[in-house]
């Protein structure tokens, strides 16, 4: 509007130009065009920088040795590591109005043993490490819970150490 006020005298001195229809004209305030697109840039590098995030925490993985439940101090090193990604994590979560929710995975060894043993074992491996998450976590509000699950192996020639593991998933939703 500013524009055609300061250019309408100009307008009128073209010749032929006897009247000006402003009806069809859309007037958008660019100051808060520019603002909209800028906060839609930075929820879109939000929302890339969170999937890198969740990527990176659910490749995380420990292993155990046979018949063990016990976090080693490598593992609990190895836990740490994720500590940055946690951080990013509830930033992000926040920034985008959203909450996480964490859930360790532990693997049950179904190739050899007793079922029972190693139903029993595969949770105390997810509850250690669920500890251990605690710790790290401690003041957020992030929810994080143990759940177990058995893989389809397809051969008995599979090795064994890859089915005495603990994995990390970890599920973004909208805040209601």
């Amino acid at each position: 509007t500013q524009w055609l006020q300061n250019n309408q005298a100009k307008l009128y001195s073209i010749h032929g130009v006897t009247e000006i229809d402003h009806s069809a004209l859309t007037f958008i305030d660019l100051e808060a065009e520019q603002q909209r697109l800028k906060q839609l840039r930075e929820l879109r590098l939000a929302e890339e920088a969170l999937q890198t995030t969740l990527n990176k925490i659910k490749s995380f993985k420990v292993y155990f040795d046979i018949a063990k439940a016990q976090l080693t101090n490598e593992h609990i090193q190895l836990l740490t590591t994720l500590e940055p990604e946690f951080t990013k994590l509830m930033s992000l979560t926040n920034q985008l109005n959203r909450h996480a929710e964490i859930t360790v995975i532990g693997n049950i060894d179904t190739t050899s043993g007793s079922l029972t043993l190693n139903t029993k074992l595969a949770q105390q491996r997810a509850n250690a490490v669920l500890t251990e998450l605690q710790k790290l976590l401690q003041g957020s509000n992030i929810k994080i819970s143990t759940t177990l699950i058995t893989s389809d192996v397809k051969s008995k020639t599979s090795e064994a150490i890859n089915l005495r593991h603990v994995t990390l998933n970890v599920k973004v939703t909208p805040n209601p």
